[in-house]
């Protein structure tokens, strides 16, 4: 009876130390994985802060190069309303230079690789964090914006290097003393001037939607 009891005692002793050893196995990983989980959510909110500060920069510089080349519209809009002819050289002096008011007809740089960012999204492309993110909506209006911001850069350069062509063979036929009546007629003939304008418009407004989009999302918070 004796020998029954004290092995009856060890067993019960055995299955108290062992289920010490699981509540504490069991608390370790729960504290373990709060921990996580409160690590992954401070990690979404730091990269999510950080792509919506970078489109903020986004938009707020299209919103002032629209602003720039304004002046490069009016050139066009001038040249249209007096049938490219009877050019006044004041007002073509005046179009030509940049200045506080804007772009000059002649500016061939687009700018777009200072005023155009995509660094902070292409890090949280990459860091995984982006898979933990529940809210695929948002995500969504986060992937349309940087695709259209790809697009307008690549619409700016692609539409300076149209300026570019044509800027170098009047300076080259100018270097060989002919006489240009209306520069940049070519590329100011088109719509192309009032469509950048439009496009840097749209897609700013768009990006600023996406910011609204983000700021009130409980994951930046």
């Amino acid at each position: 009876m004796g020998k029954t009891k004290s092995s009856i005692e060890k067993i019960g002793k055995y299955f108290r130390e062992v289920s010490v050893v699981i509540i504490g196995v069991a608390v370790t990983l729960s504290v373990s994985y709060w921990i996580t989980k409160k690590n992954e959510k401070k990690d979404m909110a730091l990269y999510l802060n950080s792509v919506k500060m970078e489109l903020e920069t986004n938009a707020a510089n299209l919103d002032y190069y629209t602003m720039w080349l304004q002046k490069s519209v009016n050139y066009a809009a001038y040249l249209k309303s007096n049938n490219y002819t009877s050019l006044n050289k004041d007002s073509l002096d005046y179009y030509l230079f940049t200045d506080s008011e804007g772009c000059g007809y002649q500016m061939i740089n687009s700018m777009s690789s200072r005023m155009i960012f995509t660094n902070s999204f292409e890090m949280f492309k990459v860091s995984g964090v982006m898979r933990q993110v529940a809210d695929k909506e948002l995500l969504s209006f986060i992937w349309t914006a940087y695709s259209q911001i790809e697009f307008i850069k690549q619409f700016l350069d692609e539409n300076f290097q149209i300026k570019k062509q044509e800027a170098m063979k009047e300076q080259e036929l100018t270097a060989h003393g002919k006489s240009i009546a209306v520069p940049m007629r070519i590329y100011y003939s088109t719509d192309l001037p009032i469509i950048l304008v439009q496009q840097c418009e749209e897609i700013s407004g768009n990006i600023k939607k996406t910011i609204s989009k983000m700021e009130a999302s409980k994951l930046l918070k």
